[in-house]
């Protein structure tokens, strides 16, 4: 039996045209199978910003990105007035590139990141994180 090893771990400046492939390649994916995950599409310039703000995390698969989250610690208004007033820790624009699906990274990167607060040092929030 050969176990993966995935791990979680800051999104390089080489890795950020991957990881926005992989996203193009998943939202490609949901919206042919009329899933309305994410309404608007990404573009590449947003995966920079998120990986130089150091909110960008690449999800690795025995050494190969298998996917990215972001990890931003900002408030949100789309979740009400009690979340928008209040900064914490958000998991969201998780993405596993198709090539790793059903073989374990989506929930080892929710664990790791919940485990270890996404490196966070305030709250952190898990919003509608579903498989």
């Amino acid at each position: 039996i050969s176990l993966m090893q995935i791990t979680l771990s800051p999104l390089t400046v080489s890795e950020v045209s991957a990881a926005h492939a992989a996203y193009n390649r998943c939202f490609d994916w949901l919206t042919a199978k009329g899933v309305r995950q994410w309404l608007l599409r990404l573009d590449h310039a947003t995966y920079a910003k998120r990986q130089a703000a150091g909110e960008a995390f690449a999800i690795q698969v025995d050494g190969v990105l298998a996917g990215c989250v972001f990890v931003p610690f900002e408030t949100i208004s789309y979740y009400g007035d009690e979340l928008n007033t209040t900064p914490r820790w958000w998991m969201h624009t998780l993405v596993i590139d198709r090539a790793f699906a059903g073989r374990g990274p989506w929930r080892a990167s929710c664990r790791s990141g919940v485990r270890s607060g996404a490196y966070a040092r305030r709250r952190f929030s898990v919003v509608a994180l579903r498989q």
